[in-house]
């Protein structure tokens, strides 16, 4: 078992790194909160022994047993985020699990559901243009995750907006910030009556050199414009100060106004590079959102370096970024039918409908 050790960024306020199985991120970092006998996790880790274990040693380290937690609260609903809810919830029966109503509204019941919902995204993905031998590959890696479901039940559902209390010291502002999921959230924390102490929590939302994938998918409740919902989220961001953010990845940082301006450059270079793709290789026939993926450039390398999660990533992130454009009206959408293994199917193109460059302003790649 890898080992890591708790790290008390302030007194009370404790990060905690947890050991993940994906390549290219192999650890999340989930944060404590304490005060007198309240306390408050902000999310859970990777539903395995390894990740269990290795959060019940910097709790014990802490001297908080895994039994004596009262809350935890799941930023969004991704495996490394709530998958050992279950195990905390078996281990603190008194312990309450909160998220946001749309997370809690995409839980599935059990593996069954969860399989059949997994069926549907690759399906998805075939239809944009995914090679089925790959879609193949894609659902295999996908469903392995189904051995680690387990089923959560959620005490308190949040919208946003709410103040949550831990003891007589802490106080965390609920933002609900759409796009890398319906129901991501934020909390601004801080100390009671001490704004120089307020840290920002900003889970994988918002992360310090790296980009959160944002996803168009069955997936995604929200909205058939998650970039945009993203986009909008980390603008209403702009004027929160805090002295210090904690991202699930990475490190901490500060200046997240700094931060942000930065992912907008990323995402409206990532745009106009979109554009360029379909203006260059498009011609009359346009190119599926799978075609376009293979053009662009991703932070795991050329596109024969990515392994099938990564790819499936960079199509469903790249159909975010089309379905933005054409809501804008600088592509458009149409619907062919093909003839694959002796039946008919249905694919989705896109063709540029404007060439010319989209922003006015000169787009250089970001750092």
């Amino acid at each position: 078992m890898r080992s890591f050790e708790p790290v008390e960024i302030v007194p009370g306020a404790y990060q905690i790194r947890l050991p993940l199985p994906i390549r290219n991120l192999d650890h999340v970092y989930v944060y404590l909160f304490c005060s007198g006998s309240d306390n408050l996790l902000i999310d859970s880790g990777w539903n395995s022994d390894e990740c269990f274990e290795a959060l019940s040693r910097s709790l014990q380290i802490i001297g908080l047993p895994v039994a004596e937690l009262k809350k935890v609260l799941v930023s969004h609903l991704h495996p490394d985020h709530f998958g050992l809810v279950g195990r905390i919830k078996k281990e603190s029966l008194k312990c309450r699990i909160m998220m946001h109503k749309e997370e809690a509204s995409n839980i599935k019941k059990n593996r069954k559901e969860y399989s059949a919902l997994m069926i549907r995204l690759h399906e998805w993905l075939r239809t944009n243009g995914t090679p089925q031998s790959e879609v193949e590959s894609m659902l295999s890696n996908s469903l392995a995750l189904a051995r680690t479901f387990d089923k959560i039940n959620v005490d308190e559902v949040l919208v946003g907006g709410e103040v949550l209390k831990v003891g007589s010291r802490w106080r965390f502002r609920v933002l609900h910030t759409p796009g890398h999921t319906s129901g991501t959230i934020c909390l601004l924390a801080g100390a009671k009556d001490d704004d120089s102490s307020k840290m920002f929590f900003s889970g994988d939302h918002i992360l310090p050199s790296i980009t959160p994938n944002i996803s168009l998918s069955p997936l995604y409740t929200t909205s058939e414009d998650p970039l945009g919902d993203y986009l909008s989220s980390i603008r209403s961001l702009k004027a929160i100060r805090a002295s210090l953010v904690l991202p699930s990845h990475e490190h901490v940082f500060s200046n997240l106004s700094k931060r942000i301006r930065e992912i907008e450059r990323h995402h409206k270079f990532r745009l106009q590079n979109t554009l360029n793709v379909l203006n260059r290789e498009d011609g009359l026939k346009g190119l599926t959102a799978y075609e376009t993926a293979s053009h662009l450039r991703w932070h795991g390398g050329g596109w024969s370096k990515l392994d099938p999660w990564e790819r499936r990533a960079a199509v469903l992130e790249t159909l975010a970024h089309l379905e933005y454009l054409k809501i804008r009206g600088l592509v458009a959408k149409v619907e062919t039918r093909t003839r694959e293994r002796k039946r008919e199917s249905e694919t989705t193109i896109y063709i540029s409908s404007k060439r010319h460059e989209w922003l006015r302003e000169e787009c250089s790649e970001p750092k």
